[in-house]
């Protein structure tokens, strides 16, 4: 939710920010593999959390490694902003 706070379109903001480019298209809303992770981030900070459930169980994912994924990407976010 960069674009939100920064209140920049989100391509605006890739330009200056080095990323692979499967991250860029899901920060972009191209569906991939991370895509998906982005949008159960997204679903987990909004608090809907049956919405979360709903969506690791339709993707077959584990929700160990959906915690793992959600604890190395905030740890990721915090290190941009430093």
């Amino acid at each position: 939710l960069l674009n939100v706070i920064m209140k920049k379109h989100m391509k605006k903001i890739l330009i200056d920010v080095p990323l692979e480019s499967d991250v860029i298209d899901a920060l972009l809303g191209i569906e991939n593999k991370l895509s998906t992770v982005l949008e159960l981030i997204i679903l987990f900070e909004m608090d809907a959390i049956e919405e979360v459930e709903t969506t690791i169980a339709r993707h077959d994912l584990d929700i160990d490694e959906f915690n793992r994924i959600y604890i190395e990407s905030t740890k990721w976010a915090d290190q941009i902003w430093k």
